[in-house]
């Protein structure tokens, strides 16, 4: 239903058409669009690092996936918002079909990947939680018995191994394989089996997005925010008991404790960008009424659900930043590759992404 429509029809939309014209090119074109392209360069960057790297380590197998998701839905966010923008839309192709019909076929893209992403990054969160569980285990015990030093340290040792053999690169591989085999096949179901025109509405479409994406990063959403409470509430606790311990960290104390606030970053950034959409997701559940079709909500919906694709484009495009700010070895990798910097030590190939 047009503006002119619902005016005649008496409906005074609670947002006018023109707000969401102006908001339209000043978000889509603007914002979304800067933050798609910059996640574009810099996702790829962080493929090319992480390669550099090399993948002995599950957190460099994690964040290359994440990666590689990330740039799929950064190139998909950016041909969404140049096609479906008000300004090229009517553009015909050849073919006859409006232009934005690319727009919306890029839709088939970007829900399955930012469902991946979300898979990821719940991956990385409780393989993260897996590691601190022994050690602080372990430390809290030392720290409160002095009897039995060496008997607690070898099976805080023990325990630590048996959690390694556990999440071993290959099995995080394979995870992460299948996930992505799963968004692969919704991904093309989605463009194969409904085919287009993609903006129309579409029954199977809908379920598909829903399983590729809808649910998988409300779950992911829910289990990332418990495991980033625990990390957190973790992490205090071992920084509590270094110092009432000693006043010095060994190096793998330290490595654990970065690479733990590493992980906790990411997921809050995750945490963050992703709260709009489920509260977008919670207030459509409970009323039914703020939708498309409902003349008096019609512009409000468009803009609210351009702003949570702001908050998402946010989320797949910024990592590298953290990643730069966070770790050493990949601020040292990336300089030598993109500057020709050479590191004082000379890398091994065999380095984790957080240390």
């Amino acid at each position: 239903m047009s503006n002119d429509t619902a005016s005649s029809q008496g409906i005074v939309p609670i947002l006018s058409y023109y707000t969401y014209i102006i908001f339209g090119h000043v978000n889509g074109l603007g914002v979304i669009c800067a933050f798609a392209l910059f996640g574009v360069f810099s996702n790829i960057a962080n493929i090319i690092v992480y390669v550099k790297m090399g993948l002995s380590e599950t957190v460099n197998i994690s964040l290359l996936t994440l990666s590689v998701s990330d740039l799929i839905a950064s190139l998909s966010m950016l041909f969404l918002q140049i096609f479906v923008n008000p300004l090229v839309a009517p553009t015909r192709l050849p073919s006859g079909a409006f232009i934005e019909e690319i727009g919306y076929t890029t839709t088939c893209l970007l829900y399955p990947f930012l469902g991946l992403g979300a898979c990821v990054t719940a991956i990385l969160s409780i393989e993260r939680c897996l590691c601190v569980i022994t050690p602080l285990k372990g430390q809290r015990s030392l720290g409160m018995h002095y009897q039995g030093f060496e008997r607690k340290l070898k099976d805080r040792i023990l325990d630590a191994q048996k959690i390694k053999s556990i999440v071993t690169p290959s099995r995080i591989s394979v995870l992460l394989g299948v996930f992505f085999i799963y968004e692969a096949v919704l991904c093309t179901l989605m463009l194969v089996q409904t085919g287009p025109p993609y903006k129309s509405y579409n029954y199977k479409r809908l379920v598909y997005m829903a399983w590729s994406f809808t649910y998988p990063s409300t779950v992911c959403f829910v289990l990332i925010s418990a495991t980033t409470v625990f990390l957190v509430v973790r992490l205090r606790t071992h920084v509590s008991w270094r110092n009432q311990t000693t006043n010095q960290a060994s190096g793998g104390s330290v490595k654990e404790l970065k690479a733990t606030r590493f992980v906790i970053l990411i997921c809050l950034m995750f945490i963050t960008c992703f709260s709009p959409n489920v509260a977008v997701s919670v207030v459509t559940l409970v009323y039914q009424e703020f939708t498309l079709q409902n003349p008096y909500f019609r512009w409000l919906v468009h803009v609210t659900f351009s702003s949570k694709l702001t908050f998402q484009t946010v989320s797949i495009s910024t990592n590298a930043l953290v990643y730069y700010s966070m770790s050493t070895k990949y601020r040292e990798v990336f300089r030598e590759i993109f500057f020709k910097k050479r590191p004082t030590v000379r890398l091994s190939p065999y380095k984790t992404a957080t240390e």
